[in-house]
């Protein structure tokens, strides 16, 4: 198995990534889409210490995604749903984002761009 350059996953659940270290490591046109219809949560992409990112990451219409450890995507995040920002947490986009209005910060969570 190769890290992921290319290519879309798309889940109607949890996010969670628990495999080998190097192989969730999105780049090139790579993009997560969060599409359920009840409420997501992006938890576990920590692993050995390193924080890993999404590249493009979308939140459909109707999805309802809740972070719960910081999140970076070193690409676009399009926020057609909802994306929460939980207290204490940091969302950091190195690209641009495409429905701002559309992420609900909580007491100190934050969002970074740049």
């Amino acid at each position: 198995m190769t890290p992921t350059t290319a290519g879309r996953i798309s889940t109607g659940g949890d996010f969670a990534w628990t495999g080998k270290v190097d192989l969730f490591d999105p780049s090139g046109t790579h993009e997560v889409v969060f599409n359920g219809a009840s409420a997501q949560h992006i938890t576990n992409i920590v692993s050995g210490g390193r924080v890993y990112a999404f590249h493009e990451l979308r939140i459909a219409a109707g999805a309802s995604v809740t972070m719960d450890e910081n999140i970076t995507v070193d690409g676009d995040l399009v926020v057609d749903g909802t994306l929460t920002v939980p207290d204490d947490k940091i969302l950091t986009v190195t690209g641009t984002i495409t429905g701002l209005a559309n992420i609900v910060t909580v007491g100190t969570g934050k969002i970074i761009v740049g």
